[in-house]
């Protein structure tokens, strides 16, 4: 797998461990599992376009890329 891919999972999965905390961590329950597993994915994709508008907002073009940007965070739905 593309070693940038991996930095990015690993930074969502510490994502997770940093903004979701359980409320026994020695027994996590099915809807904790679940929800952690959706923060994660979450995160993940939103780090994978925060990645993506990096990429066009340096690259060289004859068009403004800051429209670029701006189109592909609000696809998304992503805040700076």
């Amino acid at each position: 797998m593309n070693p940038r891919i991996l930095e990015l999972r690993t930074q969502a999965a510490a994502w997770v461990a940093e903004n979701h905390q359980p409320q026994d961590p020695n027994a996590y329950s099915q809807k904790e599992i679940d929800q952690r597993y959706l923060m994660y994915e979450e995160k993940f994709a939103e780090l994978i376009v925060q990645e993506c508008v990096e990429i066009v907002k340096w690259t060289p073009s004859q068009f403004p890329n800051d429209e670029y940007v701006k189109n592909i965070k609000e696809h998304f739905g992503i805040e700076e």
